[in-house]
C-alpha cells in the first residue's frame, strides 16, 4: 500500500469540520497491532483517565504506548493533557 494511500484511510472527514479525524483503529492496523477485546474497548474509550487492574500479561504496558503513539503523531488532534502510568502489581498480592 503506497504512503499517501494508507494515510488517507487513517484519517477521515467530520461534519462539523474541514480537518480530517485521526483514525486511531487503521493506524494501529498499519503497525500491525491487533488489540484484542478489552485493549480494544480501552482504545475506544472517550474517558479522560482510564484505569486498568489486570493480570500479568494482559497486554497493559502495550496497550498504554500504543494509545500514546497517535498523541505523539498528531499533538494537535489529540488530547494529550493527561498522562498514562502502567504499574506492575504482580508483587502487590504477595505478602512477604
Amino acid at each position: 500500500m503506497s504512503k499517501a494511500k494508507a494515510r488517507s484511510r487513517r484519517t477521515t472527514k467530520t461534519a462539523t469540520t474541514s480537518r480530517p479525524r485521526f483514525n486511531k483503529l487503521a493506524f494501529f492496523g498499519d503497525l500491525g497491532y491487533e488489540p484484542h477485546t478489552g485493549q480494544l474497548e480501552v482504545h475506544q474509550s472517550d474517558a479522560p483517565r482510564r484505569i486498568l487492574a489486570c493480570g500479568v500479561r494482559w497486554g497493559k504496558t502495550k496497550c498504554a504506548a500504543m494509545e500514546g503513539l497517535p498523541a505523539v503523531c498528531l499533538p494537535q488532534q489529540c488530547n494529550i493533557g493527561a498522562y498514562s502510568a502502567v504499574i506492575d502489581s504482580s508483587g502487590m498480592a504477595h505478602t512477604p
